[in-house]
């Protein structure tokens, strides 16, 4: 795979477009020699879904490592929106991106043998079912998203949490209220006017906005709920009903401002939707898509309201270390994530290597990190095989707690 060495990005040819012309082409052709076109056409199309499937665009992003602020360069295969997620949680805002080239997905390990020394680290974006294409050992498939639910009546050990307290606290202070609409001009205020700015605002270039028709589709026979300010229209939740339990499906704040943030709006949305679903007899709340990586704002935010994981998504970032670089082992230990282990989610976390591994340490990370829904929590170590052996790990948590060696991974 030849390296492009400028920033010219990749010619994206539309399929749709080149199958239209073909039909327009098929209904000039007399009738008889129609079915070669036919058949043409339908190969095209087929071939056009098989590249796009297994053929994948790379990009080299690089970069000075946000906590350790030493050089980092990944080789990345994923859309726009996912590489900026993936490149402002390693970089910050400061990095460089262009495009390397393309490549059969069964390729991927023959590039890496060559040129992977060159790259601290690989990152695939990739569904479950092609990763058998992929072909790279010890890899972390790192879900894209995971879903999860909250049970009702929220628990007294939830209640009693200084956190939650606080956010009951903002609302009875800040006199905020709520209203349950099925009004689909109440939906397009809410569309153009919250959901958009709030979640361009929030996301930047990684965000990913549905379409207002989409959104439309959503909100018809589901609630909207609002949250108000004296009497002021200041934030907005759309509750869909799937398979019987509500979904917490998208949400907004006016005019993205976030002085409304400090009033509680967050706070309010979660509060009332959850109250709402409770008056109406649920037991559950299904709390929508979050990031995986377990310091994630959203994630740990759900975390208070006793969020638990219940399902990974179908895609995954396929994550190979390159090489063992400060920079690495800064990304590592700053960003635990949950990843597929044997179709189960499971934590990933990294120890420092100048951490002393004690009991201590390892309630502390279990405190931390054991995300409610995970099946394990795995501690990978810079240190060699006299830690892994050592009886370091409490009992009360050594079904869930498990020593791992980082040198299995790089």
């Amino acid at each position: 795979m030849k390296q492009i060495k400028d920033n010219i990005e990749p010619k994206k040819y539309s399929m749709s477009k080149l199958y239209g012309l073909a039909n327009a082409i098929y209904h000039k052709i007399p009738n008889n020699p129609r079915w070669i076109l036919y058949l043409f056409a339908l190969c095209y199309r087929s071939l056009g879904k098989f590249i796009n499937k297994y053929r994948i665009d790379f990009w080299i992003i690089e970069g000075k490592e946000t906590n350790s602020q030493t050089s980092l360069s990944i080789l990345c295969a994923a859309n726009d929106q996912d590489r900026s997620y993936l490149a402002r949680l390693v970089f910050g805002s400061a990095y460089s991106e262009f495009y390397f080239g393309r490549s059969w997905l069964w390729n991927v390990r023959k590039i890496v043998d060559e040129i992977g020394q060159e790259y601290s680290m690989l990152l695939v974006s990739i569904k479950n079912s092609r990763r058998k294409f992929l072909k790279i050992d010890n890899c972390f498939y790192i879900p894209d998203w995971v879903s999860g639910a909250i049970d009702l009546p929220l628990s007294p050990k939830i209640m009693s949490r200084e956190s939650f307290k606080s956010d009951l606290r903002r609302i009875k202070k800040n006199v905020l209220e709520f209203e349950i609409t099925q009004e689909i001009q109440q939906f397009d205020d809410f569309y153009h006017n919250m959901y958009v700015p709030y979640i361009t605002r929030a996301h930047g270039s990684s965000a990913y906005l549905h379409s207002y028709e989409v959104k439309k589709k959503q909100f018809q026979d589901n609630e909207l709920l609002l949250v108000t300010k004296s009497k002021k229209y200041i934030a907005g939740i759309l509750i869909r009903y799937s398979k019987g339990n509500p979904l917490l499906s998208s949400l907004g704040i006016q005019d993205g401002n976030t002085e409304y943030l400090g009033y509680g709006a967050m706070g309010a949305l979660y509060h009332f939707s959850l109250q709402h679903a409770e008056d109406k007899g649920f037991s559950k709340m299904n709390a929508g898509m979050s990031r995986t990586f377990l310091r994630d704002g959203v994630l740990q935010y759900k975390r208070k309201w006793g969020h638990r994981i219940i399902n990974m998504s179908s895609k995954k970032f396929a994550l190979k270390i390159l090489s063992d670089t400060p920079a690495t082992r800064a990304f590592l230990e700053n960003n635990p994530f949950i990843f597929d282990n044997q179709d189960s989610p499971c934590g990933a976390v990294f120890v420092n290597s100048k951490e002393m591994i004690s009991r201590k340490l390892i309630e502390q990370i279990d405190k931390d990190y054991f995300y409610p829904g995970l099946s394990k929590l795995f501690i990978y170590l810079p240190q060699g095989d006299d830690t892994l052996k050592s009886n370091v790990v409490p009992p009360e948590l050594s079904e869930r707690i498990f020593l791992r060696s980082l040198r299995d991974f790089i």
